[in-house]
């Protein structure tokens, strides 16, 4: 079988990480967006966009509940 078929690039391939989640537009103001450019660069957006919307979730969360 010759070198390159696909059966053995799937073999060498590194397996992914099925990660489940949306995708979503957002609008942020340019001035916000000139604040997250560094990040942008770096590709830490969507990361970064995730942890602040979580813990601005478990604050809200907690404030509802009563907890301070």
């Amino acid at each position: 079988m010759p070198r390159n078929t696909p059966t053995n690039l799937t073999t060498t391939l590194p397996k992914i990480i099925n990660m489940s989640g949306r995708n979503l537009n957002v609008y942020l103001s340019e001035e916000t967006y000139q604040k997250l450019e560094p990040l942008i660069k770096q590709r830490k957006v969507s990361k970064f966009i995730q942890e602040a919307i979580e813990e601005k979730l478990i604050r809200e969360e907690s404030e509802s509940n009563g907890v301070n």
